[in-house]
């Protein structure tokens, strides 16, 4: 498998930015982003209309969810037509790397490359091909990607949906990921592009998946074997408190994961494995691989790991290299005199990150 250098400009020769007609706000937002980024000459395709679907879904989540697959299937489509040689593909609220330009330019790309993510959210861990260079398993979003000529009618296809009036819970990404083990498919690693944390016409509010330096939030567990760091050693609370102590506390560095539920607050990973019908064996390995996650995301913003889940033990949760300190408070003055009492290692690593303390 030869590596080439990459010269996006000159590698694809369409360059094209989704936006709806409505949002030119994010379109004037967007040109000094490509600007520092390198990409020139990137041409305006604007959505199309959901209210010309006649309400018929065929098969995706949503008609907001179709248009967007439609219209990425028409800009395909005019790539193909104008026989142009490859599509870099851009999503209007897309956020790129500082130094986007120079990194790429560095990257390596494989000869049978057929799409190339800048960045992406993994659901399965990525394999390294190069030096910031993955090949992927099967990830999603489509925010920056780049697009092989030889697959433009095999892409299209797959993202056509279900036939008339058709009901389903299709996403554009996620038909496009099930390619991702028939087309080789890789990716930058770190991500040089994210979506930014803005409102989404998709669904009607903001989100993101991505923190602010593009690392994704969520699937953390496809990416552990590709840090450089795993902790050999996690120090984490094991809380007993109410649902509006946790919240208050999370804003003051007590970190319990960022896939919780949106009502409860809990960590969904833990709480699904605690309600599964896994053997003990097999769950504790599990949850000390979880909780080696949570201290990798919780060191990043200078925080600690805290376990926050009525179905949780201190004698499931501790293992080797795991120490779990249990804290039973009613309030936040309450759980951080028991952190200072208990763990005075955790409750000076809180303080000297300028969390407020007791």
């Amino acid at each position: 498998m030869a590596l080439a250098k990459m010269d996006l400009n000159k590698l694809f020769e369409s360059r094209v930015f989704l936006s709806r007609q409505d949002r030119e706000d994010r379109r004037k937002a967007l040109v000094p982003r490509l600007e520092a980024a390198g990409i020139r000459n990137v041409k305006w395709f604007p959505s199309i209309d959901q209210d010309s679907l006649n309400g018929d879904t065929r098969g995706f989540v949503s008609l907001a969810k179709r248009s967007c697959a439609v219209s990425k299937r028409l800009i395909i489509r005019e790539a193909c037509r104008c026989k142009q040689a490859n599509l870099l593909f851009l999503e209007d609220d897309v956020i790129f790397d500082a130094n986007f330009e120079a990194k790429v330019r560095a990257l390596q790309l494989p000869d049978d490359w057929g799409m190339f993510y800048f960045g992406c959210q993994h659901v399965f861990p990525p394999q390294w091909v190069s030096a910031g260079v993955v090949r992927i398993q099967r990830a999603l979003d489509m925010h920056a990607v780049g697009i092989n000529r030889r697959y433009f009618l095999h892409i299209r296809k797959a993202m056509r949906g279900a036939g008339k009036w058709s009901r389903g819970n299709f996403h554009s990404d996620v038909l496009l990921s099930r390619l991702h083990s028939q087309i080789p498919t890789y990716a930058a690693f770190p991500n040089l592009a994210w979506q930014s944390y803005s409102y989404s016409d998709n669904i009607g509010r903001s989100l993101s998946h991505y923190d602010s330096k593009g690392t994704q939030i969520y699937n953390q567990h496809a990416l552990l074997h590709l840090y450089p760091y795993v902790p050999e050693f996690v120090d984490a609370i094991l809380l007993r408190a109410p649902k509006e102590v946790m919240d208050s506390l999370r804003d003051r560095g007590w970190h319990n994961g960022y896939w919780r539920d949106k009502q409860t607050g809990r960590d969904n990973g833990i709480h699904r494995l605690l309600a599964s019908s896994l053997d003990n064996e097999r769950l504790q390995r599990i949850l000390c691989y979880f909780l080696r996650i949570l201290q990798i995301e919780a060191e990043r913003i200078g925080a600690i790991v805290t376990v926050w889940e009525d179905g949780a033990s201190k004698d499931i949760l501790q293992a080797d290299g795991i120490k779990i300190t249990e804290i039973k408070a009613k309030s936040v003055v309450e759980a951080e005199s028991e952190l200072k009492r208990l763990n005075s290692r955790l409750y000076d690593k809180v303080r000297s990150n300028g969390r407020p303390g007791t």
